[in-house]
């Protein structure tokens, strides 16, 4: 029972970390995917 104590917290906090991770590099992608999608933008010819 005494594992428990220090395993949930441990598993909790590496869930949370990862979903953080996770989104940060979501947001990191979303990001260059626009910039790409900027310069398609102004490098087509009107």
């Amino acid at each position: 029972m005494d594992n428990l104590v220090w395993i949930l917290p441990t598993l909790s906090a590496a869930f949370f970390g990862l979903a953080f991770y996770g989104q940060s590099v979501k947001v990191d992608r979303l990001e260059k995917d626009i910039e790409k999608l900027k310069s398609i933008n102004y490098s087509r010819p009107n």
